[in-house]
């Protein structure tokens, strides 16, 4: 899934801390989302957050870390 984000810029989200960018390009307009897991909630009451694994088409990096709960990539829904 391509994460061209449907009317962003190509700039850096700043109102989304640590959302998903290519560190060296600078966006997410390259970005393809490689794995999502979304938040979860254990049964034990237990939180595990949101991860996100991704790679940029423009210049071949990869990255992954955790991402805002708040954070989805574009086009992702849960199937149940």
């Amino acid at each position: 899934m391509t994460l061209t984000a449907g009317g962003r810029s190509a700039q850096p989200s700043p109102d989304v801390p640590n959302a998903p960018d290519c560190q060296h390009c600078g966006t997410d307009q390259y970005l393809i989302v490689e794995e999502f897991t979304p938040l979860r909630l254990l049964p034990d009451g237990r939180r595990v957050p949101a991860n996100a694994s991704y790679s940029c088409s423009r210049c071949g990096s990869f990255s992954g870390h955790e991402v805002p709960d708040s954070w989805t990539p574009v086009g992702w829904f849960w199937y149940a």
